[in-house]
């Protein structure tokens, strides 16, 4: 199985399991790149691609702004990165499964 393979499924399955019972997936990007064996690229590009989709919103903690910011409102190289939220993205998914 590609790596690339095993990142989308672990992914999926994660959305899935939020999408059924409810809630925000906090996850780090990194974490999920190294379980999976893929790049923090092609993890990243993938969480893009499913919010331009529309299919999750994605979330981030900003203390400058003392709030949650959404992906769009930050700026895209700090995103993932964010060291205010301990580099933990917010995924919610806005479909049912």
């Amino acid at each position: 199985m590609k790596v690339e393979s095993l990142a989308s499924n672990e992914i999926w399955n994660m959305l899935g399991f939020f999408s059924r019972n409810g809630g925000v997936w906090h996850v780090r990007v990194q974490v999920l790149a190294d379980k999976s064996n893929a790049s923090e690229k092609y993890v990243q590009e993938l969480l893009i691609k499913l919010y331009q989709l529309g299919l999750v919103s994605l979330k981030t903690w900003s203390k400058a702004a003392w709030r949650e910011v959404s992906y769009n409102e930050c700026l895209t190289e700090y995103f993932f990165d964010n060291r205010d939220d301990a580099n933990y993205v917010r995924v919610t998914p806005l479909f049912n499964s």
